[in-house]
């Protein structure tokens, strides 16, 4: 019949004095197959063992322990139980570290790569979580090893709380333990280390995972396509023009004569260009700065997205100033004003006070401000296409055409504020140039930054040709440069090179941008051009007269507005309101420019791409961004773990410490505390023993030819 073992209370006092109470004998009835029996002994009030002889644990061992006989007493030796090695943890170190250094070749090689340079069946993504995993439970292996050995290495220095060894016990198990070993030891053992790595290693998935990120960029990419045909759409290019063309020739289709010098010249009329004329309308246009009157040069990009190095083109550039100090002002009496009247008016008998405004070549003068017979001028406009008949542009040798205006200030019909306020005079000035840009085409839409401009004409350019049509002869060289020859006085001229213009060179001379260093003009573009203008301002020209005037808005008690000429329009604005003269032939000369650029590039089609600057072509690409700080984390934990615990292999393997049972349960079975201190522990509830082992210190000791956790005074 089985004896049955019953437990009486004990108090904590007698535990903490080193005894326990045993339960009477008149509790226990045995039972034959019970190996130990229990007696109270008296003197000591402790749980005995009659049979076994504490002295001699092996006395019964093969009674209970089958197979291993009775063994020989070995005296131990600290050295002979570092015969564990640390195969496996080196061999886990060596596999974080590789696996490690493989993520950041991998990431170093593949950082800002497009993803089409990755051809592994798994993603990046998945090859850095697979060998970021490995890595991890590889070092955590070791670690946890590390922190097994620390346990003991911890009992072997000093006495300290058998609390610790379950405290040590539970951080070689997780994240939980770590955390507890580091609040218990602080910074007291180098265990705090591996516990450390411990709990970081549990964010270092998650941050691995943010490690390879995409982004997305314009790459450059080659297409398909042959280089040297200018209308492959596998190219991109921009228009760009070397030199402005115009019309071919001046269209001779009738001839006039004229006596000049004892020498007969042929006049021929001129034959307009529509492309030119058109790009100036459009300039005009308040629908411009939208981009939607086709100012815009002609360009090709096959993706959408397209950039291209500083390139230069010739072109048309503006340029306006305030000369309202040049105005002058006179009172007239009983005079006859420039204002128009109305058609029943006698203009003959019209005579009136007026106040008149002048500057050079342009005046405006107005009367009838509360008069129903006439109509008030509010601008007036003259045209120069010499830079000596200009206020002032005389020294812009380049000058195609000048428009000086003269703009009365809008009073609402009232006399004296009239008379007492000056008009605003502002002389604009187109002239031939040359512009470095530097374009990109974004999502289909192109866009240009101008970078620098020249105009500087090179010299004995646009000088008379020695080839002249039938019947002219030059015989006075001097006689080219006179006022005769220079249009736009007489339907006359004579034949002229091309108009050149230099752009700076450097030491070696070459361009500062693109292949050229001059561009040209040709005298077509130019005579058109200027015979355009002059055709838009209303007004008798004859030969040596050098002032060409236009009345603009006539403005009656009806408040209804009458044009001399339809060009002015677009000058005066809505509501009368000023116009930004400035912006207004800035949008003109960009239009003109881009006519002159799109011109050339069709030239171009047939001629040969000279006139087509290549761009590069972009392709929005998706690219590998690594994001360097969160991979420092896991090559950091990698990195602390490794170096704890190559430390504690190193530490082991001297010849003095404990010996290397790591995290071995059997040794914590084995060389536990000492029978004494389990007995005061094992009869108690687990939080007593906890409470208990906290107060209680042990070191790891020889105790009787047995390794074992004996009790002992704190240290110090």
């Amino acid at each position: 019949m089985a004896s049955i073992l019953k437990f009486e209370p004990v108090p904590l006092d007698d535990l903490q004095s080193g005894y326990v109470h045993a339960p009477s004998s008149s509790s226990i009835e045995h039972d034959p197959y019970t190996p130990f029996q229990y007696a109270e002994d008296e003197s000591t009030k402790s749980l005995r063992q009659n049979v076994v002889d504490d002295k001699d644990p092996t006395q019964h061992m093969s009674t209970y322990l089958p197979g291993l006989g009775n063994p020989r007493r070995h005296t131990p030796s600290w050295s002979l139980n570092k015969s564990q090695n640390w195969t496996l943890e080196l061999a886990c170190v060596f596999i974080s570290l590789a696996c490690m250094a493989a993520l950041l070749v991998l990431f170093i090689y593949f950082d800002k790569k497009p993803l089409s340079s990755w051809h592994f069946y798994f993603s990046l993504n998945t090859v850095a979580s697979t060998l970021g995993t490995t890595a991890k439970s590889s070092m955590l292996l070791a670690v946890g090893s590390a922190i097994g050995q620390g346990k003991w290495q911890w009992f072997y220095n000093n006495p300290q709380p058998l609390r610790d060894f379950d405290v040590f016990d539970e951080a070689t198990r997780g994240p939980l333990g770590s955390i507890r070993l580091l609040w218990t030891l602080r910074a007291r053992h180098l265990a705090v280390l591996g516990a450390l790595v411990t709990i970081i290693s549990v964010a270092s998935d998650p941050f691995l995972q943010a490690v390879v990120n995409y982004e997305g960029r314009l790459d450059n990419v080659t297409l398909s396509g042959s280089e040297t045909d200018p209308s492959a759409l596998s190219r991109g290019f921009v228009a760009r023009a070397n030199r402005w063309a115009g019309l071919n020739d001046f269209a001779y289709t009738q001839s006039t004569s004229l006596e000049l010098d004892g020498n007969t010249y042929t006049s021929y009329p001129k034959r307009e260009d529509f492309g030119t004329s058109s790009a100036f309308y459009s300039g005009t246009s308040s629908y411009n700065d939208a981009g939607l009157n086709g100012s815009t040069p002609y360009f090709s990009c096959p993706t959408g997205n397209c950039t291209s190095p500083i390139y230069t083109s010739v072109g048309v550039c503006s340029k306006c100033a305030d000369i309202s100090e040049s105005v002058r002002t006179a009172e007239v009496v009983d005079g006859q004003p420039e204002a128009y009247l109305r058609s029943e008016e006698n203009f003959a008998t019209a005579f009136m006070n007026f106040t008149n405004y002048t500057i050079p070549n342009l005046w405006i003068d107005n009367c009838c401000v509360a008069n129903d017979s006439g109509y008030t001028s509010y601008m007036t406009a003259t045209l120069s296409l010499r830079p000596e008949d200009t206020n002032a542009f005389q020294d812009m040798e380049t000058m195609l055409a000048a428009i000086t205006f003269l703009r009365a200030t809008p009073v609402n019909g009232s006399a004296s504020k009239y008379k007492d306020t000056l008009p605003a005079a502002t002389e604009c000035a187109l002239y031939l140039c040359v512009n470095a840009y530097q374009s990109n085409v974004t999502n289909g839409f192109l866009t240009e930054t101008l970078v620098e401009t020249w105009a500087t004409r090179v010299p004995a350019s646009y000088d008379a040709s020695k080839e002249q049509p039938s019947g002219v002869e030059i015989t006075n060289a001097s006689a080219v440069h006179s006022d005769v020859w220079m249009p736009p006085y007489q339907q006359l001229y004579i034949n002229r090179s091309d108009y050149q213009l230099s752009v700076p060179t450097d030491g070696n001379k070459k361009p500062t941008f693109g292949p050229d260093t001059t561009f040209a003009v040709s005298q077509a573009a130019i005579v058109t051009f200027q015979d355009f203008m002059s055709g838009m301002f209303d007004s008798t020209v004859g030969a040596g007269n050098t002032t060409r005037r236009a009345h603009e808005l006539a403005y009656g008690d009806a408040a209804i507005p009458f044009y001399t000429t339809p060009i002015m329009q677009p000058f005066v604005g809505q509501a009368h309101q000023p116009v930004n003269m400035t912006d207004m032939f800035a949008r003109i000369a960009a239009s003109m420019t881009s006519n002159v650029r799109n011109a050339a590039a069709a030239a171009a089609a047939a001629a040969g791409p000279s006139s087509r600057q290549p761009t590069t072509v972009l392709r929005y690409v998706l690219h590998f961004r690594v994001a360097w700080p969160y991979f420092a984390l896991p090559l950091g934990t990698a990195l602390l773990g490794a170096l704890y615990a190559l430390h504690t292999v190193h530490r082991a393997s001297r010849p003095a410490g404990p010996p290397v049972w790591k995290s071995s349960m059997l040794a914590s079975l084995t060389h536990g505390i000492d029978a004494r201190t389990r007995d005061r522990l094992r009869l108690l509830p687990l939080d007593t023993q906890r409470e208990l082992a906290a107060r209680t210190y042990v070191r790891l000791r020889d105790a009787d030819g047995a390794i074992e956790l004996r009790a002992a005074p704190a240290a110090g």
